[in-house]
């Protein structure tokens, strides 16, 4: 230190000499699917051990508010507090022995489509005692304000029709030249977004109209979720121009465009961060420190990531306006959020209104994976969530061969009404997993029965870049994710029966509203095939799916001769009006 300050590389070496001395977590086939539930355990338990939880959002369908509050503490009533209005009071539900206790009571009273700030207060019988506030996470002094909006509005109607592909600008493509080839998978490599607007004509021939770009703000990573300022666009991938660029002549496709935003944390290069540590007051208030200006929370204890306190007020209108921004200065025409469980639960309702101000029809979609009644409380928050389990459970059936077509229809059916109220991104994979294809062990059928089934199901189905010609990787991702991000393949490199198949398939989806709108249901399941039908007005498709590497032969209730699937084969057979089933795939 020298008059004042703080020297940065020396306070940085201090801690990464004591995040080396944190054991690892140990490593587990596809552990991203545990991570964000073991967040939200956390979560849970830091709340508890300051006396009582509430996850800051209504049971879906229900209207009620439950807190939990920790079982030794002697609590004569649980109220909740909303400014100008009478304290309204929680019932308790029977104890159990050794479990919290769980109060609940109703949503307070608010207007269609107006918000209110609550906090929920636990009132012990000790009147000497400190007073115990719910939170969703860290206890807060005074309690922590959540927030509820009476009859939010539904997710936009174009999600329905919505065919994404995902990319990593570092890793797509640069004009004029190839980049280079894989060495060291966390390099830069070069891609920039005028490379990407150069190959739109590949993304729209696979039937997609939606485009969704990593992170575009300022970073020094390939990745960008260490960003360094909420407002510039990197100049590496050519600075604010080149997303105009981009974003017009996407829209001249009319295929929209989704943007990466990071509320969670900032890089530890941001201005914001660099204040706190400097300055103290106001800037570190930004961030969640436990003794400033050593020890502050990050994200997956990666201390180069901060975590912001988006529970302060301060912050939530800061990272509002910087989403904003990018409707506004860009015409993008949403977000995706990254890891939606450490964010505090009234960030969302904040977001999700101000974007509509400046842009009613706009898409937050959120990655947030981890315990389903956890993910549906997000309905009128968020307006789409990443399927996260869809993609564990087609993962361990087809690309693993782990799970027979009965098990996976039992569960499909299920997982249907699990989440009412919030649309369905589905994925194979993403630039935080294995590739589908390295999961596979490199076999194509595999991959191309699991492409038929994404783009048949309900959901807005995502292609990440490169799944679609056979990019897969060279190493597992528990040794580094970043082996799910190399370059894209380009020209004789591609997989090009493969490449055929994905664009028949969204030419498919595009031309029939019964894949994109219409509901589902299994007609068969048994151990080796999977068959079900999309109906919507007067158009049905049915789709048969065989999980074996035999071939099948199966009677489908409406089809008038048996369908015949080859090993890992696939059909999908449409009709409109009193037409026969004419087979499309």
């Amino acid at each position: 230190m020298s008059g004042g300050g703080v020297d940065l590389a020396a306070h940085a070496l201090l801690l990464l000499t004591v995040h080396a001395l944190i054991p690892p977590t140990a490593p587990v086939e596809d552990g991203f699917f545990e991570h964000q539930a073991s967040v939200q355990k956390a979560r849970h338990a830091r709340a508890l051990y300051g006396g009582a939880f509430h996850s800051g959002m209504p049971e879906p369908g229900e209207g009620l508010l439950i807190a939990e509050v920790r079982s030794d503490l002697d609590v004569s009533a649980l109220t909740l507090e909303v400014d100008g209005q009478p304290t309204g009071q929680l019932e308790p539900s029977p104890p159990q022995h050794g479990h919290p206790t769980r109060w609940s009571g109703p949503v307070p009273p608010t207007e269609a489509g107006e918000v209110t700030r609550y906090k929920i207060r636990a009132h012990l019988r000790d009147a000497e005692a400190t007073p115990v506030w719910a939170s969703d996470s860290d206890p807060r002094p005074g309690g922590q304000e959540f927030a509820y909006e009476s009859a939010p509005p539904p997710p936009p109607e174009w999600v329905r029709d919505a065919l994404c592909y995902h990319v990593m600008i570092d890793r797509f493509a640069r004009p004029g030249e190839s980049l280079p080839a894989p060495g060291d998978a966390t390099a830069l490599y070069g891609g920039t977004l005028d490379g990407i607007r150069e190959h739109l004509d590949h993304i729209a021939g696979l039937g997609c109209n939606v485009l969704w770009l990593s992170p575009v703000h300022q970073s020094p990573s390939h990745h960008g979720y260490d960003h360094e300022d909420f407002l510039t666009v990197e100049p590496r991938y050519g600075g604010d121009a080149a997303l105009l660029r981009l974003v017009g002549a996407a829209h001249e496709r009319d295929m929209r465009v989704l943007l990466d935003f990071v509320p969670n944390h900032t890089g530890r290069g941001h201005h914001l961060f660099r204040d706190a540590i400097e300055k103290d007051a106001d800037a570190a208030a930004y961030y969640r420190f436990w003794q400033w200006p050593h020890y502050y929370r990050c994200f997956a204890d990666v201390i180069s990531l901060p975590e912001l306190d988006t529970s302060d007020r301060n912050v939530q209108q800061v990272l509002v306006r910087a989403a904003q921004h990018w409707l506004t200065a860009y015409g993008v025409d949403g977000i995706r959020c990254d890891h939606v469980a450490g964010v505090d639960p009234a960030f969302w309702v904040e977001l999700r209104r101000g974007l509509r101000t400046v842009k009613p029809d706009t898409l937050v979609l959120g990655e947030a994976a981890g315990l389903p009644d956890w993910l549906a409380r997000y309905a009128g928050r968020l307006d789409a969530i990443f399927d996260f389990d869809l993609a564990y459970y087609v993962r361990q059936a087809l690309a693993r061969g782990r799970m027979a077509a009965v098990g996976f229809a039992t569960w499909l059916d299920e997982h249907d009404r699990t989440y009412p109220g919030l649309g369905l991104a589905t994925l194979l994979d993403n630039h935080d997993m294995n590739r589908f294809l390295w999961m596979a062990g490199g076999n194509v059928d595999r991959l191309k029965l699991a492409a038929t089934l994404l783009l048949t199901l309900p959901g807005m189905p995502v292609i990440y870049y490169g799944t679609e010609v056979g990019l897969s990787q060279r190493s597992d991702g528990v040794i580094e994710n970043a082996e799910a991000r190399l370059p894209m393949l380009w020209s004789g490199d591609q997989n090009q029966d493969l490449l055929a198949h994905f664009q028949a398939l969204g030419r498919l989806r595009r031309d029939s509203a019964a894949l994109r709108r219409g509901d589902r249901r299994t007609v068969l399941a048994d151990a080796e095939v999977f068959a079900y039908e999309r109906s919507t007005g007067d158009e049905k498709v049915i789709v048969a799916l065989n999980f074996s590497e035999r071939p099948q032969r199966r009677e489908l209730p409406a089809l008038e001769h048996p369908v015949e699937l080859g090993p890992l084969g696939y059909s999908v057979m449409g009709k409109h009006r009193s037409n026969a089933y004419i087979a499309k795939i």
